[in-house]
């Protein structure tokens, strides 16, 4: 008769014999691990790659995205392979990207990218690019050009705590943004209409303020369109006499 430590050796047996048995039937049934994993996310190996997604902000009012609180179409740059036709958000506190990836075999998965792998991105018309300008440490910035300078522009959210709240414990703030522009080869910050504007040549600087009078243009609480018009207003003030 078995006692009660050979019965509890032959259950263990038993249940690691069908859990072999299992693991080889799949295996057989779908390939290798490489297979499973090309089979659940595709080819696509360096672009499904990072952090698994969990909600860090469920007790924070607001959101930390760029935009808007949902994903877009974009593309990415990882390790200098680009994909196109990316759903993506941008985390303005974290300055990480989340991707909604689709599955081989149906189904999403949402994750964190690897920021050191990420050259640059895009979300709709809008252009991302990591960068290291002057002392600043190396993080992303939005890319316009505008035939005759660039500009170059960091976002940001911060996380402030709240009192006296019995749903949220902190919300984020607006967006703040840090602006640099690129002139003739030069790289230097502004933060209003003033500092932009004396970064050109002097008779350029009386037609950019003219400019801002009359569209009443400011670099304070806008968002990234109010931006792209700006620049390309400027863009077209610039003539052959005018040009830098």
């Amino acid at each position: 008769m078995f006692n009660i430590h050979q019965m509890r050796l032959y259950s263990l047996k038993a249940a690691i014999g069908a859990n072999l048995f299992f693991l080889f039937a799949t295996v057989a049934g779908q390939g290798t691990f490489p297979d499973l994993v090309e089979n659940a996310y595709g080819l696509d190996q360096d672009l499904v790659n990072g952090v698994q997604y969990s909600n860090r902000y469920m007790r924070s009012d607001g959101h930390p995205y760029f935009l808007e609180d949902r994903f877009n179409n974009g593309s990415v740059s990882i390790n200098g392979k680009i994909y196109q036709n990316v759903q993506l958000k941008y985390d303005l506190l974290s300055q990480r990207v989340e991707i909604k990836h689709k599955k081989y075999l149906g189904g999403n998965y949402r994750y964190v990218t690897v920021s050191d792998c990420m050259e640059a991105f895009s979300l709709g018309i809008y252009e991302f690019r990591k960068l290291k300008i002057k002392e600043e440490p190396e993080r992303y910035y939005q890319v316009i050009n505008a035939r005759h300078f660039t500009c170059f522009i960091h976002w940001e959210k911060k996380l402030i705590p709240l009192e006296n709240n019995v749903i949220y414990i902190d919300h984020f703030t607006n967006h703040r943004l840090y602006y640099w522009l690129e002139l003739n080869g030069e790289i230097t910050a502004f933060n209003n209409r003033r500092t932009f504007a004396r970064l050109f040549p002097e008779n350029m600087q009386r037609k950019i303020f003219k400019l801002f009078r009359q569209k009443h243009i400011s670099f304070r609480n806008v968002g990234p369109d109010e931006i792209l018009r700006t620049m390309e207003m400027v863009a077209n003030l610039f003539n052959n006499e005018g040009q830098p």
